[in-house]
């Protein structure tokens, strides 16, 4: 194996490996009268020398700003490979000959397209090696299936454990491309090396500056240390193309920044993170001292305006002074240059925002061109179930809906369900969807509960005897996919009446609200609890509140509330989309609000923050004896207290 050490010498002393792979398509592992080509070589240890080797396609992967983005070729790991013990393989690129290495850190970076689910329940895809002679895994890259998603993976660690034991990364679309980098951290003593993972990290940014997965402390102390000798790719049921690997032994190297640059230390906010919109200032931390230099350092809110920011600098701390609205997504743009440290400049920055409360699944104000389909917008796609896809999409309709006090009255425009327009005829029904989490609702208490608020227009509508207008959905990912509704909103129209109904999935509705004038506007708080793990689970729940008051607590409107039947009958599921369905329905809906909490689903406008803001506010003023009119009714203060006009003390 003298080949080895070819190649290696003109690299940079802290980058080991720049590999993109640029060898003959085929196997990775390739020979010529029996010697190596390249270093990649099967691994020695008998377990893991079965199967057949990774293959080199003709094709790369790119992912803007990172030196290895479409370079060379890409290797392809087959998931009908390794999918047992009997057929798993691992290739490995052998380190050893650059030296020791038991002090110092290991990184590697590369770009990965998952190109299929995992076969298994989550192994192994790439791993650091600590020996030569025979396989010594420490450090495990694994992708794992989510319960929830036919189409999507995570991505986890382990130091030695053959699945993640790690908390995992947010779901990644398959046939997407990520970044990854995953580190071996080095710390004197026994059995307490750490290993790390980074999923798109911020390019041009410190280590510290961005999130990693940590492996488990049990996982880190049970397992012993090592010397990384190799990096290797393991063919172990999951199905993933691999590019652009880079191996360094420091963070920038493996990134390919400059070791002595002007680099982002920590942001607030983070990278696509959250933020109060009472903030008046955004804060940047660099890696050193800092000067004010020439490019222009601007806020955009997506959708709306963009600002020119003017930087307040403190030796390494920049404050950006800002003004922010709430329930709004925002981009930082920090040009190359914006910002010096003698003669370095930062690179540029880019940082996604939002100013969303973080109890906030999705607000759907439905600002989209009038007139113009509303599915393919926003995250709206059609349900998959091919009895569900007739007709045309529901439009946007010019114009909001309003009620007071609710968050989202008269906000943006509104969707129109139209059965005549959208060509919902005889037997056909279309299922219109949102995904509001890419993760199923924890089964902890607390952690388990959604709210849906929307208003609602049945003026258009003629007279029915119950047509379904919402529910919630478990939404397959594939054409004729099935799907699984749980929490049914029904309406039904008498005598220019509108009354509404719930029921859990397939029961009769016992139970109608009050009746509402059909030209009035409706507003709906639909609740589900989820306490199950499957659809056999019969613990869920499902409520409705039909036209509450959003300055009062959800206990206080009780008496509007609608329980469904089917709570202790009827199976769970895992949800993900809220679902308005067209069938026969002439309505108009706005202002849509998921969320975690029943105050975050109300969002209370009243002009001066919350209900209990206001009262607040009336104490402040005068606690001696005032009063304050407010959505109908009558609040006194007297000797501190609060008081309805009824004499409930109500704080």
């Amino acid at each position: 194996m003298l080949c080895v050490v070819l190649g290696l010498s003109s690299l940079h002393a802290a980058v080991w490996l720049d590999e993109s792979f640029n060898y003959a398509d085929g196997p990775l592992e390739q020979t010529t009268n029996g010697l190596e080509l390249h270093k990649w070589m099967c691994s020695l240890k008998p377990a893991d020398a079965n199967g057949v080797s990774p293959q080199v396609v003709n094709r790369n992967l790119t992912y803007a700003g990172y030196p290895g983005s479409g370079k060379g070729k890409s290797v392809v790991l087959d998931a009908a490979v390794g999918a047992d013990a009997s057929s798993q393989r691992i290739s490995v690129y052998y380190l050893d000959t650059l030296g020791q290495r038991d002090t110092v850190d290991m990184y590697a970076a590369f770009l990965l397209k998952p190109v299929s689910t995992p076969n298994t329940s989550g192994r192994d895809l790439a791993v650091w090696e600590g020996s030569v002679a025979s396989s010594m895994v420490r450090g495990r890259l694994m992708m794992v299936k989510p319960s929830s998603s036919s189409d999507k993976v995570q991505l986890g660690i382990s130091k030695n454990n053959s699945k993640a034991t790690s908390q995992l990364s947010p779901e990644i679309q398959v046939g997407s491309v990520v970044l990854v980098v995953m580190k071996y951290e080095y710390h004197p003593g026994q059995k307490n090396d750490v290993l790390k993972l980074w999923v798109n990290p911020t390019l041009n940014t410190s280590e510290a500056a961005n999130t990693a997965l940590v492996c488990a402390d049990a996982d880190i102390s049970a397992n012993t240390d090592m010397i990384v000798r190799g990096f290797g790719l393991r063919q172990r049921g999951n199905g993933a193309e691999i590019s652009g690997l880079r191996i360094a032994t420091t963070w920038e190297d493996a990134l390919g920044m400059q070791a002595d640059g002007l680099l982002l230390e920590s942001s607030v906010p983070v990278q696509n993170g959250n933020i109060s919109p009472s903030s008046t200032a955004l804060q940047l931390v660099f890696n050193k001292p800092v000067a004010i230099g020439t490019a222009v350092v601007t806020l955009t809110e997506i959708g709306g305006a963009t600002v020119n920011l003017t930087p307040v600098v403190s030796d390494k701390n920049v404050s950006l002074p800002v003004s922010l609205a709430p329930e709004k997504d925002y981009q930082l743009t920090i040009p190359a240059g914006a910002f010096i440290s003698g003669t370095a400049q930062n690179v540029a920055i880019t940082i996604n925002f939002t100013t969303r409360n973080p109890d906030v699944y999705a607000v759907e104000e439905f600002d989209y061109a009038v007139g113009s389909a509303l599915e393919g917008q926003g995250g709206w796609v059609v349900s998959t179930a091919t009895a569900d896809q007739g007709g045309a999409s529901p439009k946007v309709g010019e114009g909001a809906l309003t009620y007071e006090g609710y968050g989202a009255s008269g906000r943006g425009h509104s969707m129109l369900l139209d059965s005549v327009e959208q060509e919902i005829t005889g037997e056909l029904k279309r299922n219109t969807l949102l995904p509001f989490t890419n993760d199923k609702l924890s089964t902890e208490d607390g952690g388990n509960v959604v709210y849906t608020a929307f208003m609602i227009s049945m003026s258009e509508m003629g007279s029915t005897s119950g047509k379904d207008i919402f529910s919630y959905i478990k939404q397959g990912a594939n054409d004729g996919a099935n799907t699984t509704m749980r929490g049914r909103v029904q309406a039904r129209i008498v005598k220019d009446k509108m009354v509404f109904g719930i029921r859990k999935n397939s029961q009769e509705i016992t139970q109608w609200s009050d009746s509402i004038e059909k030209s009035a506007t409706a507003l709906l708080v639909v609740k589900y609890i989820n306490r199950s793990s499957s659809s056999a689970n019969e613990a869920d729940e499902f409520y409705m509140y039909v036209n509450p008051d959003p300055a009062k607590t959800e206990a206080e409107n009780s008496a509007v509330m609608l329980t469904a039947d089917g709570n202790d009958t009827d199976g769970g599921a895992d949800l993900r989309y809220i679902c308005f369905r067209q069938m026969k329905l002439q309505a108009t809906v706005s202002g849509i609000r998921v969320a975690k909490t029943w105050e975050s689903a109300m969002a209370y406008a009243d002009g001066q923050g919350s209900h209990e803001d206001a009262l607040d506010n009336l104490q402040t003023k005068d606690a001696g004896g005032s009063k304050l009119f407010m959505n109908g009714t009558i609040y006194i203060v007297r000797d501190g207290n609060v008081f309805t006009i009824t004499g409930i003390k109500v704080k």
